[in-house]
């Protein structure tokens, strides 16, 4: 039972049969037992002093702490016990070695540090769709909320056109961040700008039928007042311009998603044997075999953490980002990033392992020559750092 809302993880009421124990602690309670000749409590303690008070019908025989005997007060009549319960720091207690991954190779030592920055990883550009999957779009459909594609989330569009003689290209994203490819190459005057732009397309352009690729990231719809979506967004326009005016193109096919995650890169596991490893930073400035990959690149950075053992250690993954980027952990979507800065996202404990390597996969995308990956860091959140301790009062 609990005894007050204000108080709801610091004190409670444990009805037995020889009356009530009245229980409040300077740290949280995780559970309660109560038989006749003892009561169980399980607490929650940051490092340091946690007090505890207990109003107990009789005078107890021996309080314990995790198995060990431990000092109490008793004073009567009031028939209150006090004692205190010390918890060292996590990196205080002793701990086991163990083996542990550090991108990909075991290291015997440890445990891993509860803070870890890194400045390189394993790399690799997005593929351009091939022929598979592809749908049309039908006339009828306005925008990626009559796909069913929600925000954040990549859609593919591409059409064939014959330009006619027109050599310059028209793009109005409506609202949308969009990477265009015309046969095959990326065409950054007319990706990731704000509204409508227009750009001569010179030899780009082939005599004859022509493909254009354009990867658009779903905006969120804005909400209003009451919470509700507002408006839907439209599919980009896309339009040949010449001296008779603009011609629309049409006949769009489109699919859903990165080919990078239908490909598992986002996975926990993976052979990463044919990426690059590079340093963080601008990835078109880190060789040859790295200079044309344009528009999305991804990254994956492996990372060990300590087991936890009676350890409730919340972490926090900070990154830092030229370009907006989408963060997963371990094939999970963490979140976001809606462009250049440092973005911070709390780990969720169900989605870590303690047994092998944890994975972040990041993919970066943007127009400008500078885009990658800058810094990323992997930090317990120590301010609510707790350890179980294992109460027992006997009587």
């Amino acid at each position: 039972m609990i005894l007050s809302r204000a108080r709801a993880r610091r004190a409670a009421v444990i009805g037995g049969d020889d009356g009530a124990l009245v229980v409040s602690a300077g740290a949280h309670f995780a559970g309660a037992s109560r038989w006749p000749e003892r009561t169980q409590l399980a607490l929650e303690c940051r490092p340091g002093e946690a007090h505890v008070t207990a109003l107990t019908p009789r005078r107890p025989s021996a309080v314990l702490v995790d198995g060990e005997p431990t000092d109490f007060q008793f004073a009567t009549p009031e028939r209150m016990v006090t004692f205190s319960v010390s918890s060292k720091t996590f990196e205080e207690e002793t701990r086991p070695r163990s083996l542990w991954e550090r991108l990909g190779h075991l290291v015997e030592g440890g445990p891993p540090l509860l803070r870890a920055e890194f400045d390189r990883s394993w790399f690799m550009g997005e593929p351009l769709p091939g022929d598979d999957g592809w749908e049309p779009v039908t006339a009828t459909a306005r925008g990626p909320d009559d796909l069913s594609v929600s925000a954040g989330a990549f859609l593919a569009l591409r059409a064939r056109f014959d330009p006619a003689g027109r050599t310059r290209m028209s793009v109005d994203p409506r609202g949308a961040r969009l990477l265009l490819f015309l046969n095959g190459q990326f065409v950054p005057e007319l990706s990731w700008q704000d509204g409508p732009r227009e750009a001569l397309l010179g030899e780009q352009l082939l005599l004859g039928e022509n493909e254009v690729l354009v990867l658009m990231q779903v905006p969120a719809r804005a909400r209003g007042s009451e919470g509700v979506a507002q408006g839907a967004t439209e599919f980009p326009a896309v339009a040949m311009v010449g001296v008779d005016g603009a011609a629309p193109i049409t006949g769009w096919e489109c699919r859903v998603g990165l080919i990078g995650e239908a490909r598992g890169w986002t996975a926990q596991d993976l052979d990463v044997t044919s990426w690059h490893f590079i340093r963080f930073g601008p990835w078109r400035q880190q060789g040859s075999d790295l200079e044309k990959v344009s528009g999305i690149g991804w990254y994956r950075v492996p990372f060990g953490l300590p087991k936890p053992r009676r350890w409730t250690i919340p972490y926090r993954v900070a990154v830092t980002t030229a370009g907006a980027a989408t963060v997963y952990l371990n094939g999970n979507l963490l979140g976001f990033c809606p462009g250049d800065g440092v973005h911070t996202f709390s780990a969720p404990s169900e989605w870590l392992s303690y047994d092998k390597d944890n994975v972040l996969a990041i993919a970066v995308y943007g127009a400008a020559d500078d885009i990658g990956l800058r810094r990323v860091e992997i930090a317990a959140d120590r301010t609510h750092m707790t350890r179980r301790r294992a109460i027992e009062i006997r009587f």
